[in-house]
């Protein structure tokens, strides 16, 4: 992994880009929309490995408290 972006807002569908670099040197980057964030950064990452990825354990929770709360996603 050298870098991934991922945006979401209110009426606007979630997007991603993930840039990883193989062994061999060269590096990939596909922008991708998602159902959500997490759902976005998976289709960038499988349509730039062609990898089909599935998730097995997904979980959210609390980094900040507050009106502009911030998350955590582990999967």
């Amino acid at each position: 992994l050298m870098n991934f972006t991922c945006s979401a807002s209110f009426g606007v569908p979630p997007t991603a880009a993930v840039t990883l670099k193989h062994r061999d040197g060269h590096t990939i980057c596909e922008p991708a929309v998602g159902d959500g964030p997490v759902d976005a950064v998976l289709k960038s990452i499988q349509k730039g490995t062609g990898v089909e990825l599935r998730v097995t354990d997904y979980r959210v929770r609390s980094v900040t408290g507050g009106l502009d709360a911030q998350a955590e996603a582990t999967l």
